[in-house]
């Protein structure tokens, strides 16, 4: 994702491939990306979803994501993406440590998802209300931490994922 103009979908695709592609290399392009603000709000929220997805652990990339989370300069989708990222990465990490039997089944879809999916049991109108639902104006402030902010959008997207499989 060089600096020239470009189109602003493809460079939030390229940021997307990378993070599918899990490419630890690109970590530190991702950051610079996502902490830009003359960067595309749309860019820099897919920027800060790749590295979720590649759940790089380095000091840099956690407090690249927390510093967002905090930023009240940040627009909101980037804070929340910021959160989620930080949350899976948390998530990875124990389930190395564990090596937990109950780690998320890998997606059919050979897809990296910023949320594992809801239950299978879960009523296709239960679904529905989560997607619909919800409070789309609230704001998060800046001394929210990462935890409290990621847990709406986490439900929402397990229900995209839930719906997808």
């Amino acid at each position: 994702l060089d600096s020239e103009p470009r189109s602003q979908l493809l460079r939030h695709e390229v940021a997307y491939a990378l993070g599918q592609m899990r490419s630890e290399k690109a970590s530190a392009m991702l950051r610079e990306v996502a902490t830009n603000p003359n960067e595309h709000a749309m860019v820099r929220h897919e920027a800060a979803e790749a590295l979720g997805a590649i759940a790089d652990t380095s000091e840099e990339t956690t407090k690249t994501l927390q510093a967002l989370v905090k930023s009240p300069e940040a627009p909101r989708e980037l804070r929340e993406t910021a959160a989620l990222a930080i949350r899976r990465i948390n998530k990875r990490k124990a389930e190395a440590l564990t090596e937990s039997a109950n780690a998320a089944a890998p997606s059919p879809y050979l897809s990296v998802d910023p949320a594992d999916p809801l239950d299978p049991s879960t009523s296709t109108e239960t679904l529905e209300q989560t997607l619909l639902g919800g409070d789309d104006e609230g704001g998060i402030s800046a001394d929210a931490n990462a935890e409290d902010v990621a847990n709406d959008l986490e439900r929402r997207y397990g229900a995209i994922c839930a719906v997808r499989r």
